[in-house]
Formats: structure tokens, sequence, C-alpha cells
């Protein structure tokens, strides 16, 4: 498990036990593809300092991030809240992508609206996959 210091001198996890490993798995199949693939992860929100989590995945060669709105309507987060779009922001900055499953619910659709509105560089997948 790798472990960074936050501002406190408090060690936050940034992988779970074998999640370097895999990541380094898929890093390594992407780069012998030559750039046909693009890697994704899908988030655990419950992550803390879950922007920074999103910038270590970046970091070990993932393209962006999937979003489930049927996990994040269950965990009861939405799109615009202030840690989803600090997430976003640094997305964008990254020039990384956000694939975004949408449920059911047609709420997240408005959420998503608001969010390519203030995020215009952010590079986005929409789809329904389940």
């Amino acid at each position: 498990m790798t472990q960074n210091h936050n501002d406190n001198s408090k060690p936050v996890v940034i992988f779970t036990e074998g999640e370097e490993l895999k990541l380094e798995k898929l890093a390594a199949y992407e780069k012998s593809t030559r750039g046909r693939c693009l890697l994704f992860s899908l988030l655990d929100y419950g992550q803390p300092e879950l922007s920074r989590h999103v910038w270590e995945l970046m970091n070990h060669g993932l393209n962006g991030v999937a979003i489930s709105c049927n996990r994040l309507q269950k965990d009861g987060i939405k799109l615009t809240s202030r840690s989803m779009m600090q997430m976003f922001r640094m997305l964008e900055d990254r020039d990384a992508y956000l694939l975004v499953s949408f449920g059911a619910d047609d709420e997240y659709f408005d959420q998503m609206k608001s969010v390519v509105t203030e995020c215009t560089r952010l590079r986005v997948i929409l789809g329904n996959l389940g």
C-alpha cells in the first residue's frame, strides 16, 4: 500500500494493496499497444482526498476516470459537489478524460450540464454502461 502524508503529517492511503501493481500492468499494456488503448479507473467516491487520489492515478499512466451515476445516486453524491468539481478541474488541467455512465435518473444530466459549462476544456465521454 502506498502512503503519502498530508499537511497534518497523517498518512493518506493513495493506493490499496495490489492496486498499484494493476496500474503498472495496465500502463505496460497500453504502452505495448502504442496508444490504441485508453486506461480508466472506476472511482471510489468514499476515497479521502479524491482529487489527490485521481492525480496519483494519472501519474501512473491512466488517461481518465469513470463515474457511475447509479453509484453516485446510491451514495447521495452530486456531480456538482465541491470535491467532484475540484476533481473535474484537475482532470481538465491534466487534459484527462472523464467517462460518465448515466443511469435512469435525469437529475445527473442537468448536473452534467453544469459541469461542462464550468469546465469548458474537460474531455467527457458520455454513455449508459448499465
